[in-house]
């Protein structure tokens, strides 16, 4: 073979490996396009829409406030076989476990005292169980013995014609006037007395008040005792912070007092804590109260 022949040959063979190498781009650049193209649609035009889905296949933390939801409406009606019905929508090994376990971190993260209050109440009814009555076990009954006695015979009736008294009317009595009874208002007891340092709002003192089902009250009469004297607030007078609530601003150095006028604990010594924002200054903190009536 001659040294001509061997040079023509060697462009040909480099042309080819190039284009052997732009092949195998292309199809790497394709596959990543077409995966790419293939999560767009999946997470964006196309997304899983999850309909009636079981609470079983639900996210932790909603399963947690479906938990919370089923203790608040067992403390407002307790019937524990429903809510032993709705905790077995969630599948979980062991229902009172995983209401005890929710409990402690609501305590351990700062939530709300009546939901943790409400999750453990649940979880200690579902572990002692309902209470089985004892039935009585039925005694036999003696056979009553008849006695069988020989008919006497019937004696002659005699029509006698009586004369009836006229019966004479008497004055119907006039019943008292009906004065309705006043319904009294229940005793509301402290629930919650907790230190909120917001810096957006200082010396807010923020007031919310429920009956016994955890349903927000409005109308209901506050009375602070401050520097000023007595003020009365009035629950629901802020729609958009719910029916049962109220607040008011507490003065720097002033101590206030805290009571539902129609009967309730009495809080006492509220005062402006000192907080601390992000960046070290001071600032007077508020607190959060929560009333909760008796059944």
């Amino acid at each position: 073979m001659s040294t001509t022949t061997r040079r023509a040959r060697a462009p040909r063979r480099r042309w080819r490996s190039s284009r052997a190498r732009r092949g195998h781009a292309y199809l790497l650049t394709g596959l990543v396009l077409g995966f790419g193209l293939g999560l767009f649609i999946a997470w964006v035009v196309l997304p899983v829409r999850y309909v009636d889905t079981t609470p079983a296949h639900l996210r932790p933390d909603f399963k947690a406030a479906y938990r919370t939801l089923i203790a608040l409406a067992y403390l407002g009606n307790p019937d524990l076989v429903r809510a032993r019905a709705r905790l077995a929508l969630l599948q979980d090994d062991n229902p009172a476990q995983a209401l005890a376990e929710q409990a402690q971190r609501g305590l351990a993260e700062g939530r709300l005292v009546y939901e943790v209050e409400a999750l453990g109440r649940l979880a200690a009814d579902l572990q002692a169980g309902p209470a089985v009555a004892a039935v009585p076990s039925p005694q036999p009954t003696r056979a009553a013995t008849v006695t069988v006695t020989p008919f006497a015979p019937t004696p002659t009736l005699v029509a006698v014609i009586i004369p009836t008294a006229t019966a004479t009317p008497r004055p119907t009595p006039s019943l008292p006037p009906h004065v309705p009874t006043p319904t009294p208002m229940p005793y509301f007891r402290l629930f919650q007395k907790q230190l909120v340092c917001d810096p957006q709002h200082p010396g807010l003192v923020r007031i919310e008040v429920y009956d016994a089902r955890s349903d927000p009250v409005p109308g209901v009469a506050l009375v602070v005792t401050g520097p000023q004297g007595d003020e009365v607030l009035y629950t629901g007078l802020k729609p958009d912070q719910g029916p049962g609530y109220a607040d008011f601003v507490m003065e720097q150095g002033q101590t206030y007092r805290l009571q539902v006028r129609s009967g309730g604990d009495v809080v006492p010594d509220l005062r402006a804590i000192r907080c601390w924002d992000e960046d070290f200054h001071p600032f007077p903190g508020g607190w959060s109260i929560i009333f909760v009536g008796k059944r």
